[in-house]
């Protein structure tokens, strides 16, 4: 938690998963969201995944298919660079 609130983005990520499933902390998914936005603001691919699964299923933001899609190529970007 200490480095994801120092800004690491993996950190960030992890966070985002761990509230998104409720693993070691109470399920929240406007916490989840938040950290994987900051997440995917550092191009993190796997902040970036799991900003996708939040729109993808609507859980702590609002449903966007298309938007999820994009985020997934841009994840898919990076981790082939």
């Amino acid at each position: 938690m200490r480095n994801a609130e120092k800004g690491e983005p993996r950190a960030q990520a992890r966070l985002a998963k761990a509230f998104y499933f409720g693993e070691g902390v109470p399920q929240n998914y406007k916490e989840a969201f938040d950290w994987a936005k900051k997440s995917s603001k550092q191009n993190c691919s796997e902040g970036l995944l799991m900003l996708a699964q939040m729109y993808e299923e609507g859980r702590g933001t609002h449903k966007d298919t298309i938007l999820a899609s994009v985020l997934r190529t841009r994840a898919d970007a990076i981790t082939k660079k």
